[in-house]
């Protein structure tokens, strides 16, 4: 059981060992997630697809912003090392975050008629379409003639 809790011990250490060496190049792109992905759970709030993006949100936000300020503790708490992280990781956190926000903006603007061209072009005709039989604004036209000379008080007493 020992074995395995130091094999668990330095996973563990060699995950934030290099989670801090990448660090540099996580910020902008989990920012630019999490500006995509919380832009997109603001957009799709009524659907249930809001629960998927809010919940990649979240884990970007856990695991950058989180670790940001979690590891000088974790630094100080296991190695008694005082450490801390650059401050411009924040501020590349938070332009990424924007820039994931500007591009799904951006996005919807000028991509929308694409889009809906293309949704045009899936869409199957209906067979029930304008002027047709089934289109009962003109159903006179289609039905036989109907007797002039009815008279419905022959029938009665």
């Amino acid at each position: 059981m020992q074995n395995f809790t130091n094999k668990l011990n330095a996973l563990v250490i060699d995950f934030l060992n290099l989670w801090i060496h990448y660090l540099d190049k996580f910020w902008p792109i989990v920012g630019f997630l999490f500006g995509l992905c919380i832009s997109l759970a603001w957009l799709n709030r009524d659907n249930k697809s809001a629960g998927f993006f809010s919940g990649i949100a979240f884990l970007a936000l856990v695991f950058q912003p989180a670790f940001y300020f979690a590891i000088p503790y974790a630094a100080m708490q296991y190695a008694g090392v005082d450490f801390h992280l650059p401050s411009y990781h924040l501020w590349a956190f938070g332009g990424g975050t924007l820039l994931g926000m500007t591009v799904v903006v951006l996005a919807l603007r000028y991509l929308s008629p694409y889009i809906e061209v293309i949704k045009h072009r899936l869409t199957k005709a209906n067979s029930t379409e304008r002027n047709r039989k089934s289109d009962i604004r003109e159903i006179k036209k289609f039905l036989p003639n109907a007797q002039k000379a009815y008279d419905p008080a022959k029938y009665f007493n």
